[in-house]
């Protein structure tokens, strides 16, 4: 089964392609996302698609920025009925949070996360792609364009002149500095764990001045039926925390149930109730991380070992023996022809 994003994405797509002297229908005709604009409102569209239509487009248009021009295009509103409830809630912390809660209404292959784990004055917002969707798949215009559209949010809660602390993006640069500086007003960190806008955590208490209490509560009852229908299971947001702590080589079965506010017990108990092993999981998640980097070519083999928990190079290649029957070196290059 397919995994859907709404058409929404695609606002704006038509005209950005013809201002770069492509032709937009011919190419959302090849990649099956072709939409009318009357249909951008109700209907859905594959993720997979999504993904390679924005990669195609810049390619063939030759604009690597094509996700941030895109992104221009779009805001808050592009949530559809989740813009209401995002909008009337009372800080923008709560935003924030409502965001992540009911993203699979928008669609079930986007996770959403507000991270306050850190100390000081930094907080995550954090975008990223479920990890069964499109493994392997070259992910940077889409993640240039959901940060950028984040930004555009973050700008209509907080303030036109919100300024993020830092930008974080786990590809490499694909533009020179003073053209993301132009979009985030920072230069973003590359080749990081996270996707992520970082913003002053005194930002998050900050009242919104329209909030209208009534509508939230009326929004919220109308998609309440739809984030239980769409929840994700349990075991998506083991695989994400697994990815997020790979990196710290201290990826355990008891800190994923910590960070998850379950007993380690409770969480292997669900686990075997579903036939999964945590070790299974943990080898499924290092195997697609290992694609999606390796397809950068700008990541060494050994910084791709340590991003996914591996503390010795000889592991790594070991394991893509075992997954891929090649080395790294290889399936990087199998990558970059079949990217080319």
């Amino acid at each position: 089964m397919q995994t859907l994003i709404r058409s929404h994405v695609l606002t704006g797509y038509r005209a950005v392609v013809r201002e770069l002297g492509g032709d937009p229908d011919d190419l959302l005709d090849r990649h099956g996302v072709r939409v009318t604009e009357s249909e951008l409102v109700s209907s859905f569209v594959p993720y997979v698609s999504v993904l390679k239509l924005f990669e195609a487009t810049a390619t063939e248009l030759d604009c690597p920025d094509f996700g941030l021009r895109l992104s221009r295009c779009q805001g808050l509103e592009n949530l559809g009925p989740l813009a209401l409830l995002v909008a009337n809630c009372k800080t923008v912390r709560e935003s924030l949070v409502t965001v992540a809660r009911y993203m699979p209404t928008y669609s079930p292959a986007v996770v959403i996360e507000i991270d306050e784990s850190q100390t000081g004055d930094a907080v995550n917002f954090v975008y990223d792609i479920n990890l069964r969707i499109g493994a392997g798949l070259r992910r940077h215009q889409k993640a240039e364009f959901s940060l950028g559209i984040a930004m555009n949010v973050l700008r209509m809660l907080v303030s036109e002149r919100f300024e993020a602390i830092d930008v974080l993006f786990r590809h490499e640069s694909n533009l020179p500095a003073a053209v993301y500086r132009r979009y985030f007003g920072v230069v973003p960190r590359f080749g990081q764990m996270v996707n992520a806008i970082v913003l002053p955590r005194r930002c998050l208490d900050q009242p919104l001045a329209l909030a209208d209490q009534r509508m939230h509560g009326m929004v919220g009852e109308y998609l309440q039926p739809l984030i239980q229908a769409q929840a994700p299971p349990m075991e998506q947001h083991v695989e994400q925390m697994i990815a997020r702590l790979l990196p710290t080589q201290q990826c355990r079965l008891s800190r994923v149930a910590e960070h998850l506010s379950m007993h380690p017990r409770t969480l292997q108990r669900h686990l075997d109730q579903r036939g999964r092993a945590f070790e299974d999981i943990v080898d499924e998640v290092r195997r697609e991380r290992a694609l999606e980097y390796l397809a950068n070519p700008r990541m060494t083999i050994s910084q791709v070992a340590g991003l996914i928990g591996y503390s010795e190079q000889s592991t790594f290649t070991r394991a893509c023996h075992r997954w891929f029957q090649a080395s790294p070196r290889a399936i990087r290059a199998g990558l970059q022809q079949a990217a080319s």
